[in-house]
């Protein structure tokens, strides 16, 4: 899927979400596969951009740092 395919699902998803009458589980289940939807959007985004030259700051420091 492309960016445009991706966005296209998640709007989708949005519109099932709140015109639905849906049971908690399957909402749930909708939101997790939006938030996966739009990992993958950032993902791309990262790698289209540029990614692999920026330094990365994986969120672990040291005790000597």
């Amino acid at each position: 899927m492309n960016k445009q395919q991706i966005l296209e699902k998640i709007s989708a998803l949005h519109e099932k979400l709140k015109n639905s009458v849906l049971a908690p589980a399957d909402a749930v289940a909708i939101r997790n596969e939006i938030g996966e939807l739009e990992d993958k959007i950032s993902l791309l985004d990262f790698y289209n951009d540029g990614g692999e030259h920026f330094d990365y700051d994986y969120g672990y420091h040291s005790q000597w740092e």
